[in-house]
């Protein structure tokens, strides 16, 4: 046999143990017509999950001289005539499977990281390289008016290049807090460190912009309808429509409400600024940029997103996953 097994009796006492078990438990304390209960003494981590193995398989890890060692556990029941006369323990080595999801695991990772960076440095070249373009032609027509001797229209000129200056400050700064937003849930794959991720970026951009939030999260954990190849593109995704609240809206208030059913886990973002016609060719414009890098992130990652607006009233952004 490939894996251990153990036998006890209803008292408690070890009856039989199979020569993989013995390899298994050779550092620690077992033998027949001994109680389990001084192998559990000194394996707890054994004692901690026998319950549990006893509806279905579950991973149990051992320290060893050979370092650190996984096995799956599965407990099952022995019955006589309908009633119970003990149980059987059954350990299956899986410690190289373990290193091998692991480092499949890392693979990803790195995969996930290098992706990334990929759609952050398409998002600079195609979004920041208009402005660059756009800097550069004006700097050339404040050197012409300065030529022809206009100096109040140059000067008008640089004031307002000085404005555009200012706010690609203010975007590099809050790309920098974004990334490293992003780089963190990038390592981390649970849903609690994602919302950390997200409420600290929230505080900053609360306190940097002077523009309240209001987040709102449902009673119930996120984890089962978040998934991680996802979480990366809705941190993106709300930061992106944040900004563009920032650069475009007016709003002094933005809610953002994660909702979820059985079916679909929902982001809505909402803001109380200017709006604007979402059916205008305006939309297709280049300052129109960041609502484009949200509507291929939103693709991506197996997501829907709807933009509504009302000139004068807001804008609310919608982001829907649905519960595969």
């Amino acid at each position: 046999m490939y894996d251990g097994f153990i036998i006890v009796d209803a008292e408690e006492y070890i009856v039989t143990i199979n020569p993989v078990a013995q390899e298994i438990l050779a550092d620690l304390p077992i033998q027949i017509d001994k109680p389990l209960s001084e192998l559990l003494a000194a394996w707890p981590a054994l004692l901690e999950r026998q319950e549990q193995a006893m509806e279905k398989t579950c991973e149990i890890e051992k320290e060893s001289p050979n370092g650190k060692q996984y096995y799956q556990l599965l407990v099952t029941i022995l019955h006589l005539r309908g009633l119970p006369k003990g149980k059987i323990l059954i350990l299956k080595e899986i410690t190289e499977q373990k290193k091998n999801q692991e480092q499949l695991l890392d693979q990803q990772k790195a995969l996930s990281i290098l992706q990334e960076r990929g759609r952050m440095s398409r998002e600079l070249h195609d979004g920041q390289g208009q402005i660059w373009n756009y800097l550069a032609l004006e700097i050339t027509m404040v050197s012409e008016l300065l030529q022809k001797r206009e100096i109040a229209m140059a000067q008008a000129q640089l004031y307002q290049l000085l404005g555009i200056v200012q706010e690609q400050n203010d975007d590099v700064r809050e790309s920098i807090v974004g990334l490293r937003c992003t780089r963190a849930n990038i390592a981390d794959k649970t849903s609690y460190h994602f919302i950390q991720n997200l409420q600290e970026y929230l505080h900053w951009y609360e306190n940097q912009h002077n523009i309240a939030v209001n987040f709102q999260l449902p009673h119930d954990s996120i984890a089962k309808l978040l998934r991680h190849t996802s979480s990366i593109h809705v941190l993106r995704i709300i930061q992106e429509a944040l900004t563009n609240v920032r650069k475009h809206a007016k709003a002094t208030q933005v809610t953002i409400q994660l909702q979820q059913t059985d079916r679909v886990m929902r982001i809505h973002i909402a803001d109380n600024g200017c709006g604007f016609d979402v059916s205008s060719s305006r939309c297709h414009r280049p300052k129109s940029f960041g609502l484009q890098i949200m509507q291929e992130r939103a693709q991506e990652s197996g997501g829907q997103l709807t933009i509504q607006s009302t000139p004068g009233v807001g804008t609310e952004i919608i982001l829907e996953f649905k519960n595969s």
